[in-house]
């Protein structure tokens, strides 16, 4: 399974969506999120998640979470 990342999708930043990342550096791409909305979505910093803003039909979803490189702040 492909590692997702926690992401801003540009419809909406009051929620955190998960999203299969394209590479360990890239911070903001058009892809799709696990709850199916695609569009321009940017990587939540780590220390910006936060679950109680996250989508509840991407937690549905099965996922495991990126290692500890995550790229540039």
């Amino acid at each position: 399974m492909a590692e997702r990342v926690w992401v801003w999708h540009e419809s909406d930043e009051t929620v955190q969506h998960l999203a299969t990342q394209p590479d360990d550096v890239t911070m903001a791409w058009d892809g799709e999120t696990a709850c199916g909305r695609d569009g321009a979505i940017r990587r939540v910093t780590w220390e910006n998640v936060d679950n109680a803003k996250a989508c509840d039909a991407c937690t549905d979803e099965d996922f495991s979470l990126a290692g500890g490189d995550r790229g540039p702040p």
